[in-house]
């Protein structure tokens, strides 16, 4: 096996148990949210949780490009970026 080959099995192994800590920190997170028992907020000792509502606005870019497209156009721009993925 090559250096390369160990390598991405490292890393495939790496992901794999990440994903199975995001897991177990999901059902920790919603034992927490059930515990709170609908308050936004909770705190015991030096344990504290906050559980609320957040807004944001967005911007509807495949509306703003269909009704204006000048617009879309004029205020738009392009990024580049690399993307690493292992298969």
């Amino acid at each position: 096996m090559t250096t390369f080959e160990e390598k991405v099995n490292a890393y495939r192994e790496n992901k794999r148990l990440i994903e199975e800590l995001e897991a177990m920190n999901d059902a920790v997170k919603a034992e927490i949210i059930d515990m709170m028992h609908g308050a936004p907020e909770m705190v015991q000792g030096t344990a504290k949780a906050i559980y609320k509502d957040v807004q944001s606005v967005r911007l509807d870019s495949k509306l703003l490009q269909a009704a204006h497209p000048d617009i879309y156009a004029e205020c738009s721009k392009k990024t580049v970026y690399k993307r690493f993925s292992v298969v």
